[in-house]
């Protein structure tokens, strides 16, 4: 029987600007995401050993659509009713792309198909009900739902084709949704026809409808595409395909990229291929064997930061990569649905290191409580993966996971004082990490510690005030303006650190007093040296006008741990000996094997900080300061 696209009453005005919509134009990652994720869980639902997921991009006739008569008769009742009024810029262009697919006789078209367990009607129902879910295990009650393929759809147009069995036996189920804008009837001007049309059987009105609603015939615009279904599986059709806003060409390689990084553990591990078909019905593939080629671009594993969003950025990806391709999966990691691989990282590669936490084959994070960088401060750099795909970890994971299924967010799992399940989840990745140190090993002493991606220009918080020491006499070292506090040469001895005030927690740093900081804008510029190592530090210092200024600054250089008082055991910074300070008013050395702390007066201006070592990364670096005497040798403050 022939399908209908209808526009049900409804008792509030609807424009054509949706946010959930615009936020993702133009924004492969998230589209293709959710695309994939739903094909993923729909396969491991069917209990298929592998999920095939085939996107087909193609021209067809737009007479083909299902219901487009209805359709242009909607668009344009409302288009000419909201033309009476002032349009946003948003609602204008939606306008406009709408009328620029209508003008041809063919549209762009892009086909997700999977082998999963199929849409029936049940299933069509929460599809298109909004923060409703299709998933056994619950997944997707928090995701941002099937809105999101819309925002590749010029029409604005997405429809649902499914294969399943009941009883044995199989059946087709088709629906769509077309999002517009609302419009007066034009039988009853009192009467608002709302901007959501569904393809439903002739004569149904609404959604609410027991029983049979939807056809069960397949239209002929995707019929092919259902036909390839072998046993079970859906397909979801993308009207007016915008191709990310991007050139036709580059589509299909934005679909590769966003599959191989995204999930990458799924693929690696063989639980996943990705087919994509362009419009000359040229295949690639994403396989295992397809991902060195397609991770290893230069774009992507040198992208270390993402734009649209907390997604996975490339160089993160290629990491995770290289730990399936070189590295090696452990055995015992004590906590039940958990797999590990680990692969210790080259000198020439950075110090840092990075766990990658995956769940059902899907990137969730890397920056997972218990398993960020600075976790591993004091143990050898290396890459890991961490795979979850059942047990309680698995459940407090899924159930911590924010709205794109990125990040554990803590809310999530607390509920009022509750929070048990966070403390909970915390413990069983702590069990992870204790592990992870304990394959990794602990890092040689003097190895510099620098994060690829944290980059910190400011000070560090003040921390308790030590007992105040006398000053020295007069002409001891430290009295004039430039003098240098050294560290005592015992100062790591256990029974001598008794009693001195120490930065806490710090390694290899100076025994001195922490004093007051003293609070000043600053900007750095790192700067080369000629060998091309980065050993000096250019400053702008700018004084507070309307603060007390201190006789003089103690300038000092960490790189901080990156942990903080939620670790159990918090990591302080490691500070770097400096060899000199240039300053507006002159320039202060440091004797010998050069000072953690240089005495400057409190002028603005340009400061050039010569560092006794180059470090690997200045990004990493964060600049501290604290207000000193001219009688002060670092035992006490003002």
């Amino acid at each position: 029987m022939t399908a209908e696209l209808i526009f049900p009453t409804a008792g509030q005005p609807q424009g054509f600007s949706t946010l959930a919509m615009a936020q993702w134009d133009g924004k492969p990652e998230p589209i293709v995401r959710e695309l994939l994720q739903n094909c993923l869980d729909a396969a491991r639902e069917a209990a298929r050993e592998r999920a095939e997921v085939c996107f087909t991009i193609d021209e067809r006739p737009l007479a083909d659509l299902p219901g487009i008569d209805a359709y242009r008769a909607a668009f344009t009742a409302a288009r000419d009713e909201r033309a009476e009024g002032l349009q946003s810029a948003s609602e204008k262009s939606t306008i406009e792309r709408i009328e620029s697919v209508l003008a041809g006789d063919r549209a762009r078209f892009l086909f997700c198909r999977d082998n999963g367990r199929g849409l029936d009607t049940k299933g069509l129902d929460r599809v298109l009900t909004e923060g409703n879910t299709d998933k056994e295990r619950g997944g997707g009650t928090t995701g941002v739902g099937h809105l999101t393929a819309f925002a590749a759809a010029d029409l604005r147009y997405v429809l649902y084709a499914g294969r399943s069995r009941a009883n044995g036996v199989p059946h087709e189920a088709v629906s769509g949704h077309a999002v517009l804008a609302s419009h007066r009837s034009p039988d009853d001007p009192d009467t608002g026809i709302g901007g959501d049309g569904y393809l439903l059987l002739p004569g149904q009105r609404s959604l609410f409808v027991q029983g049979d609603k939807y056809p069960g015939t397949v239209p002929f615009l995707f019929a092919d595409e259902v036909a390839r279904i072998e046993d079970t599986g859906s397909v979801v059709c993308i009207a007016g395909f915008n191709s990310f806003r991007d050139k036709p060409a580059r589509a299909v390689q934005s679909i590769r990229r966003a599959a191989a990084t995204h999930f990458l553990a799924a693929i690696a591990l063989g639980g996943m291929v990705v087919r994509v078909r362009d419009a000359d019905g040229k295949e690639s593939v994403v396989d295992r064997d397809a991902l060195e080629g397609i991770l290893g671009h230069v774009d992507i594993r040198n992208q270390r930061k993402q734009q649209s969003g907390p997604l996975i950025p490339g160089q993160q990806a290629w990491r995770a990569w290289q730990v399936f391709d070189g590295g090696r999966e452990l055995a015992d990691i004590g906590v039940e649905g958990v797999r590990v691989w680990f692969r210790p990282r080259e000198k020439d590669e950075g110090y840092d290191s990075r766990v990658q936490l995956y769940r059902d084959g899907m990137w969730i994070t890397n920056k997972a409580a218990c398993l960020e960088t600075g976790d591993f401060g004091n143990s050898q750099p290396f890459d890991a993966v961490v795979l979850t795909e059942e047990g309680e970890v698995y459940e407090l994971i899924r159930a911590a996971e924010g709205p794109e299924h990125l990040g554990l967010q803590r809310g999530r799992l607390v509920k009022g004082r509750d929070d048990s399940r966070w403390k909970r989840l915390r413990e069983l990745l702590g069990i992870i990490r204790d592990r992870l140190r304990a394959e990794a090993g602990e890092r040689e002493r003097g190895n510099v510690f620098t994060p690829d991606d944290f980059f910190v220009v400011g000070l560090r918080k003040a921390e308790p005030k030590p007992p105040r020491r006398p000053p020295p006499p007069p002409g001891s070292e430290g009295e004039e303006p430039g003098s240098s506090v050294e560290s005592d040469p015992d100062a790591d001895h256990p029974e001598r650190d008794k009693g001195k005030a120490r930065p806490k927690g710090g390694t290899g740093g100076p025994s001195l007093s922490e004093g007051t900081v003293f609070r000043v804008k600053t900007s750095v510029r790192p700067e080369r040296n000629q060998r091309g190592e980065f050993d000096t530090l250019r400053v702008v210092w700018r004084m507070p006008e309307d603060a007390r200024l201190p006789e003089m600054v103690g300038v000092r250089v960490c790189v901080p741990s990156g942990s903080d008082v939620t670790c159990e055991q918090p990591l302080g910074p490691q500070w770097l000996r400096l060899k000199q300070i240039a300053h507006p008013s002159g320039t202060v050395p440091a004797g010998g094997d050069g000072a953690f702390e240089l005495l400057i007066p409190p002028a603005s201006g340009e400061l050039a900080i010569t560092l006794a070592q180059p470090v690997a990364d200045p990004n990493a670096v964060a600049i501290d300061a604290r207000r000193r005497n001219r009688r002060e040798d670092g035992g006490g403050d003002d």
